[in-house]
């Protein structure tokens, strides 16, 4: 089954357990490799992949008071990923790749498990401007940027049908250099050409200081049978 088929989709139950981060944000249509080393996280990532292998991610809010049990709060909006592959290395850690599937808002439930769970609702982007017209706009930005031809990004990018400009637009969102809370920020604008627009006034920003490569993060490479 491809990542994107519709029938992965609809398996998914409406609930999952919740995989806190305090120094990342995932976006829908990118992918990730997480390591699991801590014990709680351990257990939740072997009972997925014994199960629907759905998960959510979602970033700590640091700024609010923590809830019971000391766990601390979460924004309401997160992600939610499936888990494609996954490796158990002899230290008992485990190495876990990911796809982002949609935006979730999410109602967390209370549990005696020794993890988050919640509900999630999925939460559909607007998409209001043309499709080629802003897709151009970001690769031709983001090729200055990264200091590389927009022919060449052009030709593999901008017709490819299997990658649209959400895809685009959050692959760059999650790489650029920029506080967790700016970035969820990004990830809770309602629409897609928002986001595409924040994405490339930042991206303008830094080519004016002339020194965009180090702004960057590592990112997993999308499988090509990712949608």
């Amino acid at each position: 089954m491809k990542l994107y088929e519709k029938p992965l989709l609809e398996s998914f139950s409406g609930s999952s357990p919740l995989f806190v981060q305090n120094d990342f944000v995932m976006f829908p249509k990118t992918g990730h490799m997480f390591t699991i080393t801590d014990s709680n996280d351990l257990l939740m990532v072997k009972k997925i992949l014994d199960t629907d292998q759905y998960l959510t991610v979602v970033l700590a809010n640091n700024d609010v008071k923590p809830m019971s049990k000391g766990y601390p709060a979460l924004y309401e909006v997160g992600t939610l990923v499936y888990v494609f592959d996954s490796e158990v290395k002899s230290s008992g850690k485990i190495i876990i790749n990911v796809i982002g599937l949609e935006k979730v808002e999410i109602n967390e439930a209370m549990h005696d498990l020794p993890y988050r769970t919640g509900a999630m609702t999925i939460i559909k982007d607007v998409m209001s401007s043309p499709e080629i017209t802003e897709k151009k706009r970001i690769l031709d930005i983001f090729s200055e940027f990264l200091h590389v031809s927009k022919t060449d990004m052009e030709a593999s990018l901008l017709n490819n049908p299997l990658i649209n400009k959400e895809m685009i637009t959050n692959i760059i969102a999650s790489l650029i250099s920029i506080p967790v809370h700016e970035q969820q920020k990004l990830l809770e604008l309602p629409d897609i050409s928002l986001r595409l627009n924040v994405v490339c006034q930042y991206l303008e920003k830094e080519i004016e200081k002339e020194e965009p490569s180090s702004l960057l993060k590592e990112s997993l490479p999308i499988p090509p049978d990712w949608n």
